[in-house]
């Protein structure tokens, strides 16, 4: 855990502000995590996610004092170091307080930080999801979860979120869910593109072409073997009654009907391909929220 310096607002004696300090550090190491004091009075999240990488600290912890005469206000911030987003945060007044006061009821706050996380670790994390429009269809890790927005808790791990929505393209988001912690998962669905021109008029043309040759093919192929009518007379007829003369049409037949089916197969997986979205797969966007003690 990394202790940022105590933020002091208001005047106060040097020698009572390091006394404040001194009772800061000493609440902090009642607990059984390892403290870094840090130096850095003005840190934002991303110089909490530097500060993490140098010292392995996982969590940034901020006091601040507030003087207003003989009333000091005291509030505790502790901060997850890698997004900068407060986990939980306690506040207090002691009115009418000596220094030694404000310095026990500092040290008190900061001690129960360490059993707070414990309790942070063994709650789920809840993730909010959200989309853009709204009310998506929302699966998470395959299963049916609802329309969104809407706040499940999930296991600890790596998760897979999709929307869908009609009209739009849908989307796949991971995320990693961190127990104790409340997430926000934000989906931009992005308008379903237009139909391709060219694909559709080229699956349409192929389609009309191949049913034209099947209707070809087709009567060709039922027409093969059988007599040619205008010359089935005289010699041109066995003792039997079978004509010399019969139509030989198997061939073009067979051609034209193999045409037509590969055409109308062809033309339509081009319509098909011409109209069908792909969905997207993307990072998960996530907003740290807070989660209250």
């Amino acid at each position: 855990m990394g202790a940022l310096p105590l933020v002091i607002d208001g005047e106060l004696a040097p020698s009572w502000r390091t006394r404040l300090v001194q009772r800061l550090h000493e609440g902090l190491a009642r607990g059984s995590r390892t403290v870094v004091e840090l130096d850095e009075a003005q840190c934002d999240a991303t110089c909490m996610a530097e500060l993490a990488g140098e010292t392995g600290a996982r969590w940034m912890v901020r006091a601040r004092v507030q003087v207003r005469g003989r009333d000091f206000d005291v509030a505790l911030e502790l901060f997850d170091a890698s997004s900068g987003a407060i986990v939980t945060r306690s506040a207090g007044t002691c009115e009418v307080c000596a220094v030694e006061e404000v310095g026990d009821m500092l040290a008190d706050r900061a001690g129960v930080l360490d059993r707070k996380l414990d309790a942070l670790a063994r709650a789920p994390a809840v993730v909010r999801f959200e989309s853009r429009p709204a009310a998506a269809a929302l699966q998470l890790d395959g299963a049916p979860l609802g329309a969104a927005p809407l706040e499940r808790s999930v296991a600890d791990g790596r998760h897979r979120v999709r929307a869908e929505l009609r009209g739009y393209v849908p989307i796949e988001v991971q995320f990693d869910a961190i127990a104790g912690t409340h997430d926000t998962v934000s989906l931009e669905l992005s308008p379903a593109p237009r139909p391709n021109r060219r694909r559709s008029i080229a699956g349409a043309v192929t389609l009309s072409a191949g049913v034209v040759a099947l209707a070809v093919g087709a009567p060709l192929l039922a027409l093969h073997g059988r007599p040619y009518r205008g010359r089935c007379s005289g010699g041109d007829v066995d003792d039997d009654g079978d004509c010399r003369f019969r139509y030989d049409t198997r061939t073009g037949g067979a051609i034209a009907v193999a045409l037509g089916v590969a055409a109308i197969a062809g033309g339509i997986a081009l319509l098909v391909r011409a109209r069908r979205p792909h969905a997207r797969s993307a990072g998960a966007r996530l907003q740290g929220g807070a989660l209250a003690f």
